[in-house]
This record gives C-alpha cells, sequence and structure tokens, in this order.
C-alpha cells in the first residue's frame, strides 16, 4: 500500500520550509486564548506623540476599554530597550491586571484606588485580561503596541 500523496507533500514542505518559531508560538497562543473570557470593548484609542525630552522613553499611546461594570484606561510607553511599560487605571479597584502577549503573560495587581504598573512587556500583540476581586475576568480584544 503506498503513503497519501498529501501527508507526502506536507511532509516534504516541513523539512524544505518550515514554519517559523515565531509564528508557531503565535499559533499556540491563538488556540489557547480561543476560549478566554471577553467582554472589555475599545472606546478611545489616543496617539499621544512621542516623547522629546533627554530622558525620553519613545512613542506613547493610551487605549480605554468598557464592559459590564469594568473599565480599564492604559498608556503604553516604548522603553529604551524596546519593551513597553504600562500604566493604568481599572475599575473595580483591586482588580489583578494581566498583559498578555504571545511569548509570555505578566501579572500586576491594582492598588486600592486603582492604578497599575507594568514593565518590560514585549512590544507586538498584546491582551489584557482584568481579574476583579470575586469577579469573573474580563479580556480585551488583541491589539498590536
Amino acid at each position: 500500500m503506498t503513503a497519501d500523496p498529501l501527508w507526502a507533500l506536507l511532509d516534504l514542505l516541513r523539512r524544505i520550509d518550515p514554519v517559523p518559531e515565531r509564528v508557531r508560538a503565535v499559533a499556540r497562543v491563538a488556540v489557547r486564548e480561543a476560549g478566554a473570557p471577553a467582554g472589555l470593548a475599545l472606546v478611545a484609542d489616543h496617539d499621544l506623540g512621542r516623547d522629546t525630552g533627554v530622558r525620553s522613553r519613545g512613542i506613547r499611546r493610551q487605549w480605554e476599554f468598557a464592559g459590564a461594570g469594568t473599565g480599564l484606561a492604559v498608556q503604553l510607553t516604548t522603553s529604551a530597550d524596546g519593551t513597553l511599560e504600562l500604566v493604568g487605571l481599572v475599575t473595580p479597584a483591586k482588580a489583578t491586571v494581566t498583559a498578555r502577549t504571545p511569548s509570555r503573560s505578566i501579572e500586576t495587581d491594582a492598588d486600592p484606588v486603582g492604578w497599575f504598573h507594568a514593565r518590560g512587556v514585549p512590544s507586538g500583540p498584546l491582551s489584557l485580561v482584568v481579574h476583579p476581586p470575586g469577579g469573573a475576568p474580563s479580556a480585551t480584544p488583541w491589539m498590536v503596541a
């Protein structure tokens, strides 16, 4: 019995032109996050321009999201090392905010007022998940930062 020609072709293509690891990593995240919580819609996307001072950190943006009982405003700044620094305000206060990227997740707790801060977030695809105390998590759509 001969092998299926389509499987033989697939095997050949995998050996000649393998899928780059970054593409594979993004695909794994997409499959894993397919059932992730949803619920925070983008309501504003502000381009805050570029810092021009001596201690410039680069490009700045601000995203604002809203959902049932949850609000999120986050400012993204590009650090000198190319990673992102996130500073934001979340309601309800004392929530945990997770910054998800294809390569890693960074979790931070908001203070009693709702302020949170995360450093070293890789640039590229980004989604934020808000875990309110005692409530169900809500996620933002995937954005490119």
